[in-house]
């Protein structure tokens, strides 16, 4: 379990540095999905939050988690980082309305304080 100071800093450098592995490492494919989690990612896919370097975050949903970040990194000059999934592909809708103020355009928001909370919550669930 991360130490308190860890779980309270939600600056997007933080969260580039240091991305929720354990899921993370499932959804691309280098670490083996538990049953439940192939079982809804099969059916459901997987919603994800991506960093472009600029300060943008990306939440969008994909089976292939590797496979979209590739798709998006083709037309991005900066480098994009994965830096949290959930194992519901359905959740993404509703994220785009919890955030939606903060949106920038189409699934691009700001990196508002709340959703880089969201993305070091998911991060701190993961593994456990």
């Amino acid at each position: 379990m991360a130490n308190k100071a860890e779980l309270t800093d939600h600056s997007l450098a933080t969260l580039w540095d240091k991305p929720a592995r354990a899921t993370v490492d499932m959804a691309l494919g280098k670490e083996l999905l538990s049953y439940r989690v192939a079982a809804i990612t099969e059916r459901l896919g997987w919603t994800y939050f991506v960093a472009s370097e600029c300060g943008a975050i990306k939440i969008g949903r994909a089976r292939n988690v590797a496979g979209r970040i590739s798709d998006l990194q083709c037309a991005n000059p900066r480098p994009l980082k994965l830096l949290a999934v959930v194992p519901d592909g359905s959740q993404e809708a509703e994220y785009h309305r919890r955030f939606g103020e903060h949106r920038i355009q189409g699934a691009w928001f700001d990196p508002h304080p709340d959703i880089l909370a969201e993305i070091a919550r998911l991060a701190s669930s993961e593994g456990e």
